[in-house]
C-alpha cells in the first residue's frame, strides 16, 4: 500500500511537473509576446513622434511662408501708393507744361500779332511817304 500511494504521489509529481514546464513555457511565450508588443509600441510611439515633429516643421514653414506673403504684401501695397504719388505729381508736372504751353503759344502769338501791326505800320508809313 505504502509503495502504491508512493507510485500515486511520483505520478502526481510528474504530472505536476508537467504542468509547471507547460505554465512555465506558457509564461515565456506571453512574455515574448509582451515584449514584441512592447517593442511594436515603442516603434508605433517613435513613428507618432516623427510624424508630430513633421507636422510642426510642416506648421513652422507654412507660418513663415504666411509671414513672407503678408510682408510682400505690404511691401506691394507701399510700391502701389508710391507709383499713384509718383503718378499725381507727374500728372500735376503735365498739366503745368500744358498750361506753360499755351502760355508760350499765346505770347508767341501775341508776338506775330505785334510783329504784323508793326509790319503793316511800316508798310503804311512807307505807302504814305511814298505818296508824298
Amino acid at each position: 500500500a505504502a509503495a502504491a500511494a508512493v507510485a500515486s504521489h511520483a505520478r502526481e509529481a510528474a504530472a505536476a511537473n508537467k504542468a509547471a514546464a507547460a505554465s512555465d513555457a506558457a509564461c515565456r511565450s506571453a512574455q515574448a509576446q509582451a515584449s514584441a508588443a512592447h517593442a511594436a509600441a515603442a516603434r508605433a510611439v517613435q513613428a507618432g513622434e516623427a510624424g508630430v515633429a513633421a507636422c510642426l516643421a510642416q506648421h513652422m514653414e507654412l507660418r513663415r511662408a504666411r509671414d513672407d506673403a503678408a510682408r510682400w504684401a505690404g511691401a506691394a501695397e507701399a510700391w502701389a501708393k508710391e507709383m499713384e504719388r509718383d503718378a499725381a505729381v507727374m500728372g500735376a508736372s503735365a498739366a503745368a507744361a500744358v498750361v506753360s504751353a499755351d502760355a508760350v503759344r499765346a505770347d508767341r502769338n501775341a508776338a506775330l500779332a505785334a510783329s504784323s501791326r508793326a509790319a503793316l505800320a511800316l508798310a503804311a508809313e512807307r505807302d504814305a511817304a511814298a505818296a508824298e
